[in-house]
């Protein structure tokens, strides 16, 4: 199996590939009609269309250069399920359509699903954003572990935590619908690591502030949560504060000094 996934893979690529696959069946040339596309199971929503059509002339003058992997199986309509290669075939589908689609039958040892979002994850063009949603994603749909997912993409356990982190606050914020969409999509990973031990309000108003205020570098987040934090406060509102505390403190004293009665009362009893 690794020789034949070395001849079709290039080195980086072939570590993934060997990870995920159990084996290779068939090398197939066939129609682009016959590979379903699912955007749904793909990490972008949206191709730049210049792009795309820049991709499908390279492949007609060129030769695809790589294969794409598809399901061993046709499907309920007749098509074979794309696992990864998703870029190369919607460019071949738009701009070039009576290219056949170089394609391996492979059998895999996770769903195909994840599959696609891990060999997607290693592309260098992704976003931060786009790559902690997909990891969120992969995290929640497999039975994977933090240590499982950074063991198939070559990536450390730190690397994976803090990017399913980013995951999980932007998905949050989303939700909320009080966060603009396209500053979400702009944040690295280190931006957000800044805020995400924050609670949804403290997260929503830094980002609006930031936004507002055009402070969006990793040192402004730091010094934007730290302030969040700490929220200066004036002597009014210090006032209440200290007396809140006070309060809080005194009822836990009396609460501990009725306690002490009760055990000073039981160990009488018994002594």
């Amino acid at each position: 199996m690794a020789k034949q996934l070395k001849r079709i893979f290039s080195e980086p690529e072939f570590k993934s590939a060997n990870s995920h696959f159990d084996g290779i069946q068939q090398y197939l040339s066939l129609p682009i009609q016959d590979i379903e596309l699912n955007l749904s199971k793909n990490i972008r929503d949206a191709y730049d269309e210049s792009l795309l059509e820049e991709l499908a002339n390279s492949i007609q003058e060129n030769g695809q250069l790589e294969p794409v992997g598809i399901s061993p199986d046709r499907n309920r309509n007749g098509k074979f399920d794309l696992i990864y290669g998703y870029r190369r075939c919607l460019a071949i589908k738009k701009y070039a359509p009576q290219l056949s689609v170089k394609a391996v039958t492979v059998i895999s040892k996770t769903d195909d699903d994840t599959i696609q979002l891990l060999e997607n994850i290693q592309r260098e063009d992704l976003t931060d954003y786009e790559i902690a949603k997909a990891l969120l994603i992969i995290k929640e749909k497999s039975n994977l572990r933090n240590e499982d997912i950074a063991k198939k993409i070559h990536k450390s356990l730190d690397w994976v935590k803090k990017r399913i982190i980013h995951g999980k606050s932007v998905y949050q914020l989303e939700e909320s619908g009080q966060a603009n969409p396209e500053a979400l999509r702009k944040l690295t990973t280190h931006q957000m690591s800044q805020i995400s031990s924050l609670d949804l309000k403290e997260r929503i108003a830094i980002l609006n502030s930031a936004e507002k205020d055009g402070k969006t570098k990793v040192n402004d987040f730091k010094k934007l949560a730290k302030k969040q934090k700490n929220p200066k406060l004036t002597p009014k509102e210090l006032i209440k504060k200290l007396k809140l505390e006070k309060s809080n403190l005194e009822m836990q004293i009396k609460s501990a000094s009725t306690r002490i009665k009760q055990i000073n009362s039981e160990l009488k009893k018994l002594t």
